[in-house]
C-alpha cells in the first residue's frame, strides 16, 4: 500500500512573485505541541512528492510537523541563479515556520537541495536548529558544472548547528560517497549505519524502508535541543565515520572553500579556478538511446553503461600553449549525461587565475 497524507499549501511571504511553494504534509496523527519541525528541500529535477515516504515513517511514533519546498523539478544543478532563487525562498520557508511553530526545525536537503539548505542558513535570518543532508554534493563534484557555484556556496557555519551529511553508499553513482563527506559535523554512509547495513542508488534511499526508517530515527534525535555529544542521534552513527568540530574561534567570516567572488565579478565573463587553485570543466556528450532491455548493472537507469566518453583522449585532444595547464586529472563520469570533468594545475606560484575570452 502506498503510503499518503495530506496536503495543505503554506503562504510564504516573497518581496518578489515567486512560482515556488510550500506545502504542509500530515497524517492522521495530530502532532502534539511543541512538537519539532521538518522541512524537506528537494535536490535537482526533484519533487516535494518524494517525502511524503519519510513523512509517514516520522508518523509511526510520535508525529512531527513536516513541510516541503516545491521547486517544481527545476534543473539547481545547471544554473547557480536557479540555486540561489531556491535559496532565497528557502530561507523565507524558514522564517514562516518558525512563526508557526515554536519547536525545534530540523533541514533536511536531498542531493542538490543540501546545498540550497546551507545556502539558505547564510542567507536567511531565521536559522534550524540542525541540517541533516542527504547525499548532498559537498565536495568538488561533476554536477556542479559552472564556477559561479563557487560564489553560491555558504560563507560560514554556526557553532550551535548540528550538521549530518548521509551518503547512499556506493551504489550512488550520481554523488560518490567522498563528495558528500563535510569539512565540519558527521558524515554517515548508509552501509555502515546502525540496522541499515546497505548501499543505496541516488534517489531510492528516499524509498527503501531500511533508509527510511535510519532517516526517521535520526530526524527525530536531531531535533530535540540537547547538546552535541549527549544527544542520542549519536548513538545510531559510527563514531569512527564522525569529524571532530573545530573550536569556534576557527570559524571566520571567509567562505571555508577558498576567496569568495561576487556575482557580478563571475558575470563579466571571468572564469575563477576552484579552491586550491584548480580550474575545472566539463565535455559533455549526449548518451545515445537504448535499443535494447537494460543491463542489470544499470539499477534501473535508461542508458547504456559501454556508452561512455574517452576522457584520455580528451585529455590529450587538448591544447595549450602553457605547459603547467598540461597537468589534468581526468573523471569520467555518465549519470544523468556522459562527461568528463577535466581539472587543470595552474603554475604553483599562483594564488588564483583568471582567465578572460578573447574579444
Amino acid at each position: 500500500m502506498r503510503n499518503s497524507a495530506n496536503l495543505e499549501r503554506i503562504q510564504v511571504p516573497l518581496e518578489e512573485p515567486s512560482h515556488f511553494g510550500l506545502y504542509m504534509l500530515s497524517s492522521s496523527k495530530r502532532p502534539a505541541p511543541p512538537a519539532p519541525a521538518v522541512l524537506f528541500v528537494p535536490g535537482h529535477g526533484g519533487s516535494w512528492k518524494q517525502g511524503i515516504n519519510l513523512c509517514a515513517y516520522l508518523a509511526k511514533k510520535d508525529a512531527l510537523h513536516y513541510y516541503a519546498a516545491d521547486f517544481h523539478a527545476s534543473a539547481s544543478a545547471l544554473h547557480s541563479s536557479v540555486v540561489t532563487s531556491q535559496a532565497l525562498f528557502t530561507a523565507k520557508a524558514i522564517e514562516r515556520i518558525r512563526k508557526l511553530h515554536s519547536g525545534p526545525l530540523v533541514l533536511l536537503g536531498h542531493s542538490m537541495g543540501g546545498i540550497v539548505a546551507l545556502r539558505a542558513i547564510a542567507m536567511g535570518a531565521a536559522r534550524p536548529d540542525a541540517v541533516l543532508l542527504v547525499s548532498a554534493p559537498l565536495q568538488p563534484h561533476p554536477l556542479l558544472l559552472e564556477p559561479r557555484f563557487q560564489a553560491v556556496q555558504p560563507v560560514s557555519f554556526s557553532w550551535d548547528l548540528r550538521l549530518v551529511s548521509v551518503s547512499g553508499g556506493p551504489t550512488d553513482p550520481l554523488v560518490p560517497m567522498h563528495t558528500a563527506r563535510p569539512r565540519t559535523g558527521v558524515f554517515q554512509p548508509l552501509p555502515g549505519a546502525r540496522d541499515v547495513y546497505a548501499s543505496f542508488s541516488h534517489v531510492n534511499l528516499l524509498f527503501s524502508r531500511h533508509s527510511l526508517h535510519f532517516l526517521a530515527q535520526l530526524l527525530r534525535g536531531l531535533a530535540k535541543r540537547e547538546e552535541l555529544k549527549s544527544s542520542p542521534w549519536r548513538q545510531l552513527l559510527n563514531s569512527s565515520t564522525s569529524t571532530p568540530l573545530p573550536a569556534p574561534e576557527a570559524f571566520s567570516s571567509q567562505s571555508m572553500g577558498g576567496e569568495a567572488v561576487p556575482l557580478s565579478r563571475l558575470d563579466q565573463t571571468q572564469l575563477f579556478p576552484r579552491s586550491g587553485g584548480v580550474f575545472s570543466f566539463l565535455l559533455m556528450e549526449e548518451p545515445k538511446p537504448i535499443r535494447r532491455q537494460p543491463e542489470s548493472s544499470t539499477r534501473g537507469e535508461t542508458f547504456d553503461p559501454a556508452d561512455r566518453l574517452n576522457c584520455s583522449e580528451a585529455v590529450l585532444a587538448w591544447e595549450d600553449e602553457k605547459a603547467s595547464w598540461r597537468q589534468v586529472e581526468a573523471i569520467s563520469m555518465q549519470f544523468p549525461v556522459k562527461a568528463c570533468l577535466l581539472q587543470l594545475q595552474p603554475p604553483g606560484e599562483a594564488t588564483r587565475v583568471v582567465l578572460t575570452p578573447p574579444a
